[in-house]
């Protein structure tokens, strides 16, 4: 690349993943970015530790148009892939599931108990993830204060 280029990693959403991974092999923890493409401080972490040796940084080839269009089938290959995802880094390959309906849009309509005569049902990534998988707390890029909330495939 030539010097003073960065690329814009947002261009990748959806298309590759990031990896973190020892210099010694394995199965690495994955970061990703804002969605402004902005690197996040997992990302910098991740270069500090990089800086300091022992740690290798890459992104993998992952198109989300590959994967299988069926919810349960899309979160086994995504975990086939890695352990652990966070509802961030996973919003690129579940995003077309993610379902926001009111009742005007269902057949009936009618009012919910909410006053407005509309209700309004809605199914999140997290929420996708939740039912393939199981949540877990850990801390984000070594910070001990700052925890993140990862799911990893239920076995």
């Amino acid at each position: 690349m030539p010097s003073g280029y960065e690329p814009r990693i947002a261009l990748l959403r959806g298309i590759a993943v990031f990896e973190t991974t020892t210099t010694g092999g394995g199965k690495g923890e994955d970061d990703n970015e804002d969605d402004d493409g902005e690197d996040n401080d997992a990302m910098e972490n991740a270069r500090d530790a990089i800086g300091r040796g022992g740690l290798e940084r890459r992104w993998r080839y992952f198109p989300e148009a590959g994967l299988p269009s069926d919810v349960a089938l899309r979160i086994g290959s995504m975990f086939a892939l890695r352990d652990a995802w966070t509802a961030e880094e996973a919003t690129p390959y579940l995003e077309r599931f993610v379902v926001v309906a009111s009742s005007s849009d269902r057949e009936g309509g009618g009012d919910y108990g909410n006053g407005s005569g509309r209700s309004t049902t809605t199914t999140t990534v997290a929420d996708l993830l939740g039912r393939h998988a199981r949540a877990t707390t850990a801390p984000e890029g070594g910070k001990i204060d700052v925890s993140v909330v990862k799911y990893v495939a239920k076995r």
